[in-house]
Formats: structure tokens, sequence, C-alpha cells
């Protein structure tokens, strides 16, 4: 099936709805379901690296029956790509071109422009993180048909990135359903940082979904808290407003899903967009019966940091149906008519059969089969076998249906039916003398035309009726069609053998499905190619051993001193966030020194204290910017670096005057999109994604000017960075900034996770949360082959150090940038963690096998 033109925007209509498919069943599922859509994972490489890992016959079944029933197929290669990884994938990438999708859902911008310069549709992946207008304006430079926005947006965020979309002629795509991460997809360095995984290559450890001690000020204030699992989302109350927003597309997060709960996630948003909210297929068919974490709006409404999280809750528990208020040897009460019960509706009754999860006060969970239920109005009595275990269950417990046996019918029937067909027109011309010419139109545009082998005659006695050839031809049954309409254009009663009939109809069908699903005329050779001219491109870009030229405030060329391969010393910079650790800084020792305060209020002093000390300056932006969010403190204070952590800052900061370095959260994992950003969006130096292990990383620089390249030599990994307020949900009942009463400002909050670690949760100006590890990682034991290949800047990100230890750390660094062959022994001496620089990724597909 051909896909749609660049740009062409599906507003003025419904929007797309976009089904999530792992195997052949889920893409029958979506199919049953009435999926506009599917998006399946490129083999290997995707965000779902749990999923099945498809070959490539397997793929082109579910892309041929896909394109015959007129859904458009979406290929997701959304994660990071790493130097070593682009020639292997040749091979694959051509195999998969040739199935023919519709568009490729990416996150990487070196497959984007590989991708683009092959012609082909490309969709930003939501581990992007576009999370506000000038992000989506930022990444248009590449030509992106769609961008999936990030799950955190608010709809008035969502509005804002609409209309820029719609000015610059681009689609957006938001979630409607499933999982929320509680993390910035895209930002999440926990798996990374916790097992060596990384949710960024499709390996996420799921480490929200931990248990944790919340810990303030050194006391433990909860225990055994899901006090980072989000509740799913389900956006079905404010689908109107996305609608009127100017979403293109609606998306259903689920590939590690069951198929019921593809076509209940459908069939319920489907019958939601088209105003049919109580009708019994959206009631029975409640996608929270499939799967469910407590669902609700999400951030689509607001932040409320009271409701993002349940704490006793991080697996299914189905829809809610209400508190329990009494309870009996085998029996309890529940009120149903509270707020949020699904069960207030009598078609969605329990019966007998029917599974319940009761979550009580402490977090612990009772589950039961339901024996009889009882109703009167509100109050529902669900009665158990006897001996059923109740003893945890408390008055105000929470009850779920977790199971339900009408859905499960109802789930069954529609999976096993025949897949609904594609309507089809059909029309036929026979005149005498000339081949009976049949044509099979369908809704989607495609169309053939087929003729008979023989002949129209005049009739003499049997003339060719138009209800007999309409019947014939009509006769679809077994295929992708129904016929929807038929005409018939006889100059003259004629005649034809019915056998030619029925010829018609069978090559019209095959070529249909031919064109529909018809490979593209791609080679390995143009793949190739591609690959390679956009690699001389990115070479010929670098320009020897000096940093990209920016313009400083005086309007002086702004270029780090040139150091040739083999060089043994290396410059020093330092990413503060405390402002006592500024006064211990000497100019000797750094050459610059980025502030990242939780605050505002020190950072005119302590900026003041590093211009008397001769130290160059630096301001970090935002980890993620949202719009109405600006950039007045860089603006006033007019440092001489800015870090810039998201693609919105650096779309605002084109032709700042200062020296602008790009941090790990812009995830530059290759050569090909370091070039991107160094080159063509005007960063000076460029620090990798902390996804690179140590080999990776290196084998990245071998093809990048080494002198924009700057290292981070030691950190406590900046592990979930959240929209959502651990000090709003845990010291206050505020739902947002104007209502917790800022416990941030006097109190430290750690998360204790199940080994027995304290992770700190440090604010922002925006009141994001980020997480940081608990113990630091050191790069040191590379750092003499990163400065005999060229490497000069280095980094150290501080975070709660006392005084002594960032003397300490000043002392030991300093001595290891003058000897850095002593590199490997500080690591030792120091008993400081390397992390995933050490890690030895195996492939999903390797993992696979090992598991099987």
């Amino acid at each position: 099936m051909a896909p749609r033109p660049f740009f062409e925007s599906v507003s003025g209509r419904l929007p797309e709805l976009l089904a999530p498919v792992a195997d052949l069943a889920m893409a029958r599922a979506a199919i049953a379901g009435h999926a506009d859509a599917i998006y399946v994972g490129f083999p290997e490489f995707n965000a779902r690296g749990r999923s099945a890992l498809l070959t490539a016959t397997e793929l082109d079944e579910i892309i041929t029956l896909c394109h015959r029933h007129g859904l458009h197929v979406y290929i997701a290669l959304n994660v990071l790509i790493f130097e070593h990884e682009f020639d292997t994938l040749v091979g694959p990438l051509t195999e998969v071109l040739q199935l023919r999708p519709d568009a490729f859902i990416l996150q990487d911008v070196a497959i984007a422009r590989w991708l683009a310069e092959l012609g082909v549709r490309i969709h930003a992946s939501t581990q992007m993180t576009i999370a506000d207008a000038d992000s989506l304006a930022f990444y248009s430079q590449l030509p992106f048909a769609r961008f999936v926005l990030a799950r955190e947006m608010s709809l008035d965020r969502i509005k804002q990135a609409s209309e820029k979309a719609k000015e610059l002629r681009r689609e957006i795509e938001c979630f409607v359903q499933g999982a929320l991460c509680v993390s910035y997809s895209g930002q999440c360095l926990t798996s990374e940082s916790f097992g060596g995984g990384s949710a960024n290559r499709g390996r996420c450890a799921q480490s929200c979904r931990f248990l944790y001690d919340v810990v303030v000020d050194g006391k433990t204030v909860a225990r055994n808290q899901y006090a980072v699992s989000a509740r799913d989302l389900n956006a079905a109350p404010v689908l109107d407003a996305l609608i009127d927003a100017g979403v293109d597309c609606f998306k259903i997060e689920g590939r590690l899903k069951e198929p019921q709960y593809v076509t209940a996630s459908l069939l319920y948003h489907r019958n939601r967009m088209q105003g049919q909210r109580r009708d019994d297929t959206s009631t029975v068919l409640t996608p929270d019966l499939a799967f469910s974490r407590r669902s609700f709006p999400g951030w689509i409404s607001g932040v409320n940091h009271q409701e993002l999280v349940d704490a006793q809750i991080q697996s299914h528990v189905g829809e809610f149906i209400g508190p329990v208020v009494q309870i009996g040897r085998d029996a309890i009460v529940v009120q149903t008519g509270s707020d949020n019960s699904s069960a207030s509706n009598s078609q969605n009754d329990i019966i007998p059969g029917d599974g319940i999860a009761i979550v009580n006060a402490d977090g612990s969970r009772t589950g039961a089969s339901v024996m009889q239920r009882d109703r009167d109005g509100d109050l529902m009595t669900l009665k158990f076998r006897r001996g059923a275990s109740l003893q945890s269950i408390t008055e105000g417990s929470r009850v779920f249906r977790n199971h339900s046996v009408q859905f499960e019918r109802h789930a069954r029937s529609l999976l096993s039916r025949d897949l609904p067909a594609v309507p089809v027109d059909v029309s036929a011309v026979a005149q005498i003398g000339q081949p009976l010419s049949v044509t099979f139109t369908t809704g989607d545009g495609c169309s053939v035309t087929v003729q008979s082998d023989a002949p129209c005659v005049r009739a003499e006695k049997s003339p060719l009726s138009e209800e007999r050839l309409k019947a014939e031809l009509g006769a679809l049954s077994g295929t992708a069609y129904t016929l929807r309409t038929f005409r018939l254009h006889a100059d003259a009663p004629v005649f034809l053998h019915q056998r030619e009939w029925k010829k018609c109809r069978r090559e019209a069908v095959e070529r249909l499905d031919l064109i529909r699903s018809a490979h593209a005329p791609i080679t390995e050779v143009d793949v190739a190619n591609a690959l390679s001219r956009i690699r001389e491109r990115s070479a010929t870009a670098h320009t020897g051993p000096y940093a990209a030229h920016a313009i400083d405030q005086q309007g002086q060329v702004i270029s780090a001193a040139p150091s040739a391969k083999g060089a043994t010393a290396g410059r020093l910079h330092l990413l503060v966030r405390d402002p006592d650790h500024v006064i211990l800084l000497n100019a000797s020792e750094v050459a610059s020194v980025t502030l990242d305060f939780e605050y505002g209020r020190h950072l005119q002093k302590s900026l003041d204290i590093l211009k008397e000390k001769g130290i160059r300056t630096g301001i970090a932006t935002y980890r993620v910017m949202a719009d109405g969010e600006d950039l007045k403190l860089i603006e006033k204070h007019r440092p001489d670096v800015v870090l810039v952590r998201n693609a919105g800052a650096l779309h605002r900061l084109k032709g700042y005057p200062a020296e602008l370095i790009g941090d790990f959260g812009l995830n530059v994992a290759n050569s090909i999109s370091a070039d991107f950003f160094l080159d063509q969006a005007g960063l000076q130096r460029i620090v990798p994604s902390l996804d690179l292990n140590a080999e990776e990383l290196l084998q990245m620089i071998e093809n990048v000017d080494y002198s924009r390249i700057e290292i981070i030599l030691h950190q406590r990994i900046a592990s979930f960075h959240m929209e959502y307020c651990l000090y709003a949900k845990y010291l206050s009942n505020g739902s947002d900034y104007r209502s917790c009463g800022i416990p941030c400002h006097s109190h430290r909050l750690s998360l204790r996770d199940p080994e027995g670690e304290l992770h700190p949760v440090y604010t922002d100006f925006a009141c994001r949360n980020t997480m940081y590890r608990s113990k630091p990682q050191s790069m040191a034991g590379h750092l003499q082959t990163l400065i005999k290949k060229g490497v000069q800047d280095f980094r150290i990100d501080l975070l709660d150090e006392s005084k002594e230890a960032l003397r300490h750390l000043l002392d030991r660094y300093t001595s290891a940038l003058a000897h850095p062959e002593t590199g490997r022994s500080l690591i030792r001496e120091e008993g400081w963690s390397e992390g995933q620089l050490r890690r030895n990724e195996r492939s999903i597909k390797h993992r696979k096998a090992a598991r099987r």
C-alpha cells in the first residue's frame, strides 16, 4: 500500500488510531479492532527488547496482512545506534525496506539522516524527548513527517506543539492508552546505571516498578513503596479536547501486552472518538480489564503529584470498583458509587466467576473469585467461596476487578471471527466484440482493472445480467475484501461464459493484494551508498584540531586551544550544584565552572566569586524544557558557557554569544549524530551519550573531531528525570508548586532501593525531580587512552560532596590529568565503579537465544 506523501496532514478527519503489534496474532487483533495503523519493532533494534524477535519473513507476513486490510505499518527503530553497528545494519535495513513499510519511528538522528537520504518517511519517536514546541522546531531541520510527543505534556503544551507542527506542515502523535514511564522517555538512565542495560537500547529494567523506601533528612518516612511506579494512561475523558487541539494520531502503548488488550483498547477509543460512549462493546471491552495499573488521563489533564503514582500498585489490578465498607465471614460490601468507580454502570456489573483484587492499606493484596453478587443501589455485596482468606481486608481497602468472564468471552469471540474486510467498489464494462473490463477500487485509492480473455458477444438467449455478474464478482469470502457497490455498463445484451467472470474476479483480487503489499524497488547497494554519502559529508565537515567557532559577548571568536593527538594534558571543567563548592575552586585547577543550582537565589553571588577568581563561568539549561519556560537566567547573567541539555534550548540559543556545550541528554551515540549537533546545530563541544561503554565511546571518537568531545570523568549518574515531584507527594498534600508549600527548599529526600543503596533526589527550577545514583562512576581508567586520541576536555559533575571530598577529588583528578597513566590505579585505590563503561553488551538476538 502506498504511503501518504511527506507532510500530508491527517487533520480534517478523526485522528489515526495506532495499535501496538509484536507478532501476527497482535496484528490480527489490530485489524479486528479497526486500527488505522500499527507499529512493530525492527528486528533486534527497537525499544521493546523483551518483545518477540521477528524474522524478516514474519515481518513480511505482518506487513502484507495489514496492507491488504488497509492499515499503515510503521517500523519502530527507536533506539540509539553505536558506531560499529552501521555496517551491520545495511543488510537488515535493506530487507525491511523491501517489505515496504509506510514509515519508520526513530530515536537516533543518524538513522533519521540515513533514511531521509533514501526518501523514506520518518517519524520522531517519543524517545527523542519532544516535550515542547521549540524541540519540535529544532528537529524539523530533519524531514520528520510526524513527532510523537512526550507523555508528560499537558493539553496546553500539546496545543502549542500542534500549532508549531501545523505551521511547519508536520503531524503530531500522542499516547492515549497504556503504561506511563515516570521518567521522560529518552532521559532515563536508571537501567543503565543499575544493571548495565539501557532503556535507550530496548533494555529497560523496569526500575520504576521496584519497591523503595522514602527517606527524608536521613529518616525513613515510608517503607516498601512503589514510589515511582506511575499509573497507566487512559485518555478517554480528554479525547475530544485532543481532537480539538489538532492531534493527528492517537497511539496505544503495549507491544508486550496480549491480543485482547489490543482489540479492546482500539474499540474502546474508536467508540469514544465517534461519540458512542455507552454501547455494549465499549463497556464490556474496557481495556482496564485486559491490563491496568489504575488508569487515568495522566499528565494531559495537568500536573497532579498526588495522582500520578499509586504507591501500592505496580502491576495489573484491573478496573476500580470501589472501597470496602463492610466485611463479613465470606463476603464484602463495596461502595460502587464512589469517585472513579467503573462499576456504577449496570452493563459493567460483576458476575460469578469474575476475579477480584483487593488492595489493602499496607499495600498487601488479596485475590478472590466471585461466587455471588448482589446489589442494593450503589452497594454491591460480593460473596466468595467458604473459607476465603479475607483476614487482611479492612474498611477502606480498595476493590478492583482484574478478570472478567464477559470480557474474555467477548474478546475470544471477536478474535475468532473473520477479519474485517476492506470495502471495494466494482464496476464492469461489457461491449460487443471487446473483453469484459472489470475495475476494483478500495476506499484508500487502490485500483486495478482486469479483462476477460474472450470478448463479449451479442446474447441470443441468456444475456449477461447485472444481478448475476454482481453475485459472481462480489463472491469475495476468504479474501480481504467485501463488495460495497457494483455497476454494470453494457451497450447491448451481451453474453460471456461464467468462467470468464470468475477469472476476472480472481485476477482482480490477486492484483489488488499485490499492489497493496508490493515491495519497494530498493537494493542493498542503495542503502550502503546512502550511508557512505552521509559519512563523507560528516568527515568533510570537520576542519582539524580546532573547536567549532562561537562568538563571545565582545564579538570575538571562541575556540579551544589546539592540541595534537598524543598530548598528555587535559582541561578540567566542573559542574557544580552546591554554592558552597564555588569558594573552594582555583583558576589554576579548572578551565570553567558550570552552575546547575536547584534554585536561582545563589546564582549571582557564585558567578561573581568565579569571575573574581578568573574562572570562566557557565550555566546549565533545564534537562527538559516546557513551553513557557524561558532562559531568563542565561540572558540575565550572560555566562561564558551554556551547557545545553535539550533540543528546545538549543533551538532558542542559536547564535547566542557564548560557548555552547551539548550535554549527554542529547543522546549522541555515534559520529553521524555528533556531526549533526556540532556542525549543523552550532555546538562547540558535545558530551557523548552515557549509554556507551568504553569501547563504544572510543569507536565513536575515532570518527569525530577529537577537540569537540567532552568526557565526564566523574559523576553520580542522573537516573530518573521526572515531571513528577516526590517532595510534593510525600511531604505535602499539594498537587503542584502552587499548593505543595515548597518542601524541597527545606528537606532532602532520597530513595532507598531493594539493595539498600540510597539515591538522592534533587529538584530543578521547574520542580522536576532527578534521582542520582548513590555511587559515583569514574572514567579515570580510560584517561590515558582518551588523551592519546586527542581528547582534551574533561568534566567532573559534583553533587553533595563535603568540602574535604571535593578537595580530594580535585587533587586526584588534577594529578591524573597530568599523569594519565595513573588513571587505572586511581580507580583501584579509591574503589570507584566504572559502571556501564565496562559493560559487554550482547545483542538482543543473542540474549534471547540464551534465555531460550
